[in-house]
């Protein structure tokens, strides 16, 4: 394959969602549908970054700003933003990175390979299996090409399944060890324990899986380097590694946006310590299965 694999997603609602509490007393607010529709949006955008949307900073607020990208009334994304919190459909522990966890649960996702097949499928069954008999049989070249092109589709997702989920020896015990090692020698926070069925366990493992564990390494020494991170900004806002893992900001570290400015720049971003504060003993706990 060349370039990049391009991914849908969408969100599968289940069958009982309506006849949620939270939803129907979202509902019964006067102008309930309006937020239901915000919720349902706030789902799609987050769910593109493993259930997390970001205050960016381009507006005063997360909800300006959350209203800005949802093309909705600011007044209304505050109201649903607060009655989503409140019951427990949207966390955050900074007001920065906030959390819609039935944005992860309830997601499919396919790379559009996966989706030329299933289309491809789709059309061989309306045309009968019968009448695709009686071609195979024939023997004719344009339906041999399009068995042997779904053939090669075929074994194309099985290796990026193999590459992308992290099962097996793809991404071992060892070098999640490493990731937390490496991590608690910087200044930010310490980790202790990653478990298996976490979001930060799944987040780690999909690093590792789709950069190597020498690139994470190489992010998170990036990373203890950066002011910016250490909370020499203008909100004070310090990284931990919930923030560090994210994709999103995984990807902007190891290329260098929160490296430190050269004297005399805009100061933007950086850490004015030498990231140096000891060294530190931890008990590692790991569970990766």
């Amino acid at each position: 394959m060349s370039g990049k694999e391009k991914r849908y997603y969408w969100i599968k609602l289940k069958d009982d969602f309506f006849g949620s509490l939270r939803i129907k007393k979202l509902r019964k607010i006067a102008g309930g549908d309006t937020y239901l529709i915000i919720y349902l949006k706030m789902q799609l955008v987050a769910m593109k970054n493993e259930g997390y949307l970001e205050w960016k900073g381009v507006e005063e607020s997360f909800a300006d700003e959350l209203a800005l990208e949802l093309d909705e009334d600011a007044d209304n994304v505050k109201v649903t933003l607060a009655y989503l919190m409140n019951c427990g459909l949207v966390e955050t522990s900074d007001n920065i990175n906030f959390y819609v966890p039935y944005a992860v649960e309830n997601v499919g996702s396919e790379s559009s390979c996966a989706q030329r097949v299933r289309e491809c499928r789709e059309r061989k069954k309306l045309a009968g299996d019968e009448q695709k008999a009686l071609l195979c049989n024939a023997g004719v070249t344009q339906e041999k090409r399009e068995c042997n092109t779904d053939k090669e589709i075929d074994i194309e997702i099985e290796k990026e399944i193999d590459i992308t989920v992290p099962k097996g020896t793809v991404c071992r015990t060892k070098d999640v060890r490493r990731v937390i090692e490496e991590w608690n020698k910087t200044d930010f926070k310490a980790i202790e324990r990653i478990s298996p069925n976490s979001r930060r366990g799944d987040m780690v493992r999909k690093r590792i899986t789709d950069y190597g564990v020498d690139k994470v390494v190489e992010a998170i020494h990036r990373a203890n380097q950066s002011k910016f991170l250490k909370g020499y900004n203008h909100k004070g806002w310090t990284a931990d590694f919930n923030w560090f893992i994210r994709p999103e900001n995984f990807q902007k570290v190891l290329e260098g946006n929160y490296d430190n400015r050269e004297e005399g720049g805009n100061g933007s971003r950086g850490n004015y310590g030498n990231g140096s504060q000891g060294s530190k003993d931890y008990n590692i706990h790991v569970d990766v299965s």
